[in-house]
C-alpha cells in the first residue's frame, strides 16, 4: 500500500514541476535549485518509490531532463503571445493537460489489462506509451509511475525470496526515456537559436 500511496506522490509531483518549470522563466539555475530541493524532500521522507537503491539517481535525472526537454519548448511557446501573463497562464495549461491525459490515457488500458488480462488492451497501451513520449511531460509521468510500479513488483516478491528488482538505467526501462528526454531538449534548444539567431548576436 505504501508503494501505492507513492504513485499519487508522483502524480503530484508531475503537476508541481509541470507549474515550476513555467514559473522560473528562463532560470536553468533556478530549475535545477528547484530539482534539488525536490530532491531533499524525497529522502527527508524516505519515498522508497524514489530512493531505494539507483531510484533516487534516476528521479534526480528525470527532473533535471524534464526541465532540459521543457524550458526551451516554453521559451519558443511565449513567443506566440504578446503578454507573459496569457503565455505564463497557456503555459501551465498546457503542461497540466498533456500531462495528465497522456497518463491517464496509458494508465487505464495498462490496469484494465492486468485485471482482464485481455491482449488487446496491452496492446494499446504499448502504441500510445510510445506515440506519447513525444510530450516531456508524459516521459516524466511515466518515468515516476514506472518506478512506483517497479518498487510494487520488489516489494510482492521481496517477501518470497526474489529480487525482481530492474535498474531504472536499463534501455527497456526507464533509459528510452532518459534518451526522449535528452532528444528533445536538444531538438527544441535547436530550434529555438535556429529561430530566434538574435540570440547569438552580442548588442
Amino acid at each position: 500500500m505504501e508503494s501505492i500511496r507513492q504513485c499519487g506522490v508522483a502524480l503530484c509531483i508531475v503537476l508541481g514541476f509541470s507549474i515550476l518549470s513555467a514559473s522560473i522563466g528562463s532560470s536553468v539555475f533556478f530549475y535545477l535549485v528547484s530539482v534539488s530541493l525536490c530532491v531533499a524532500i524525497i529522502v527527508a521522507f524516505q519515498l522508497t518509490a524514489f530512493t531505494f537503491r539507483e531510484n533516487l539517481a534516476a528521479t534526480a535525472l528525470l527532473l533535471a531532463l524534464f526541465g532540459y526537454a521543457t524550458l526551451p519548448w516554453m521559451y519558443l511557446m511565449s513567443r506566440i503571445f504578446s503578454s507573459s501573463d496569457v503565455a505564463f497562464i497557456s503555459y501551465i495549461s498546457v503542461n497540466f493537460i498533456f500531462g495528465l491525459c497522456t497518463m491517464l490515457m496509458t494508465i487505464m488500458p495498462r490496469l484494465l489489462a492486468i485485471i482482464s488480462k485481455a491482449q488487446n488492451l496491452q496492446n494499446i497501451y504499448d502504441v500510445l506509451k510510445w506515440v506519447f513520449t513525444i510530450f516531456p511531460q508524459f516521459c516524466l509521468g511515466q518515468g515516476l509511475i514506472e518506478l512506483c510500479y517497479n518498487q510494487i513488483k520488489y516489494d510482492l516478491t521481496h517477501n518470497f525470496g526474489i529480487d525482481s528488482y530492474v535498474s531504472p538505467f536499463e534501455m527497456n526501462f526507464l533509459g528510452w526515456i532518459f534518451v526522449q528526454l535528452a532528444s528533445q531538449g536538444t531538438i527544441l534548444l535547436l530550434l529555438r537559436v535556429l529561430l530566434h539567431w538574435d540570440l547569438l548576436q552580442w548588442k
